[in-house]
């Protein structure tokens, strides 16, 4: 008789006794399904004391064949009840026999005032399909009513403490739900299941410690038990431990075969231990089960983006759109991509998407006013951080991609307060001191702005921007020598940034060593022809010839 959790056997040879395996589809719900059927009551019912006794076993038994055998055989242990009863001759009336059997039954208590044992399991295995059927259909509340009326006609029942155990475990009542798991373990529903369940539970309670000790004690039991492993192997994932994840998920797929949940989250373990190819081989056999499945194709695109493949990894963001037109992290993923590859509009309209189905998304805020930036409109771009702030106001780099906003918009005193903000969250941002450096500046505190690129190089010596940064500053200022110390700091760092050659340049054209510049321009101009950035390299050939001909 199948229950919430059906199982399925492992198909490496594994036998019965090994207990259940995962299912085709909930691997990690489990519900032992070959328990023996006890088909009599374990309670006393009626008037025990009037049933029949067995003359070899003194015990209890309600089975008529045994009572006409009994006085068939003139059994010495049904002889005092039998005077109790009275002689009855079977040539007596009906009507007389019956008035005889009404006045008994007034006397001793009706003994139909009870139903038979048999009647009463009847009775429990009907509430039990009843709460099935209740719990199939998503009615937990319910399923608890029936499987509780069933327990109270056999309250030994193991079947029955598991079912509702995990009826509990969905409505949320973490304690009864580890308790009926407890006591299904101990009335016969194997204690492998058992531990598996009260894991679960634990584990969505984030109690990942003592969910990771009853798997462990699930696997202690049987060694064979796949959902186990699949329930460890998550614990372990959400501990970041990726490693012992991919260990146990394989473990569970080596047990029960390729299964959609254990697959998905390895691949998930993979990718955090930059394994891509390996994941998007486990997400194509999760989608070849599961064809349906939006959030697969999704994790899949992030698989392939990762690897480069960015036109396939496009792709997996459309199929996932498609099999699920209201899937939110399928366009906040698509407009990463598309802001990625510099298609703004794109990525503002995915953006948008995204915020119509998860309104309280900062990240979408944050992503969408980034690219209203890049394309130049700062006030809407201000709006969307504004609202990322809203509900994130903790990190650093919101406050300085506004201030970007301020400052493009010359605002330079709000820009600077918002790269304070950034800096008093991120005491040690290098990116926010530059930021701040070029607001002084403009507001002429070139004393507040060299503090910046000075403080920024003591805590990050060997950032080459800093340095870039720090020679243009003092280049602008005439301080030529020193400029021309940082700019040989920055060819040092980053040899092949043809920007450190056009500042080395500019210092020695100033300082009359012409020829020198000439080389840094040509050079610079070679190293932008090698990225394809033909403007630059005009720009730099163009700057060599008037450096020559002056």
């Amino acid at each position: 008789m199948a229950g919430q959790h059906e199982s399925a056997k492992a198909e490496n040879g594994a036998k019965a006794e090994n207990g259940p395996q995962l299912s085709k589809r909930f691997p990690c719900d489990l519900f032992p399904t070959d328990l023996p059927l006890d088909g009599r009551s374990r309670r006393l019912v009626g008037l025990e004391g009037f049933t029949l006794l067995d003359s070899m076993n003194l015990q209890a038994s309600n089975d008529r064949a045994d009572e006409t055998a009994s006085q068939e055989a003139g059994d010495p242990a049904a002889e005092p009840l039998m005077r109790a009863l009275g002689p009855r001759d079977s040539a007596q009336p009906t009507a007389d026999r019956a008035i005889q059997d009404r006045q008994l039954a007034a006397d001793l208590g009706s003994l139909d005032t009870q139903p038979k044992p048999d009647t009463r399991q009847r009775d429990a295995e009907d509430c039990f399909q009843r709460g099935l059927e209740r719990a199939e259909g998503g009615d937990h509340q319910g399923a608890v009513v029936e499987f509780s009326a069933a327990l109270a006609c056999d309250p030994r029942n193991g079947r029955f403490l598991m079912e509702r155990a995990y009826s509990y475990r969905k409505l949320g009542y973490t304690y009864l739900a580890i308790d009926d798991f407890e006591q299904a373990g101990i009335h016969g529903a194997g204690w492998a299941a058992a531990h598996n369940g009260k894991g679960m539970v634990r584990r969505e309670k984030g109690d990942l410690t003592g969910a990771l000790c009853d798997f462990d004690a699930a696997i202690r039991v049987d060694p064979c038990f796949a959902a186990a492993y699949s329930n460890r192997g998550l614990c372990h994932l959400e501990r970041h431990d990726y490693l012992k994840a991919v260990a146990d998920l394989t473990m569970a797929i080596d047990l029960a075969g390729e299964q959609v949940v254990t697959l998905f989250h390895r691949a998930a373990a993979l990718s955090r231990l930059k394994r891509h190819a390996e994941a998007e081989a486990d997400l194509d056999g999760a989608s070849l089960i599961a064809p349906e499945e939006a959030s697969i194709f999704n994790r899949r695109g992030v698989a392939r983006e990762a690897q480069g493949k960015l036109a396939e990894a496009a792709e997996d963001y459309d199929s996932s759109i498609a099999l699920d037109p209201t899937f939110a992290p399928g366009y906040a993923n698509r407009a990463r991509l598309r802001q990625r590859r510099e298609d703004y509009r794109g990525a503002i309209e995915d953006y948008t998407r995204e915020l119509e189905f998860e309104p309280g998304s900062w990240q979408a805020h944050a992503r969408r006013g980034q690219c209203y930036s890049r394309l130049g409109e700062m006030r809407l771009a201000i709006l969307d951080l504004n609202a990322a702030l809203a509900r994130e106001d903790g990190k650093a780099f919101l406050f300085m991609e506004r201030a970007q906003c301020f400052g493009a918009l010359k605002n330079f005193s709000r820009a600077i307060a918002d790269c304070d903000e950034a800096l008093y969250r991120a005491p040690n941002c290098v990116s926010a001191l530059l930021e701040r450096s070029k607001w002084h500046e403009r507001l002429r505190n070139t004393k507040g702005a060299l503090e910046d690129l000075d403080r920024a190089i003591t805590l990050k010596g060997d950032h080459a921007k800093s340095y870039h940064l720090r020679g243009r500053f003092l280049l602008r200022q005439g301080s030529f020598e020193d400029a021309l110390g940082d700019f040989e700091q920055d060819i040092a760092l980053n040899p092949v940034e043809p920007w450190a050659y056009m500042g080395r340049g500019d210092c020695r054209a100033r300082l009359g060593d012409v020829m020198s510049a000439a080389e840094d321009y040509r050079r610079a101009a070679e190293l932008f022809a090698e990225t394809g950035r033909e403007n630059e390299r005009a720009a730099a050939l163009q700057r060599m010839h008037q450096v020559l001909v002056a």
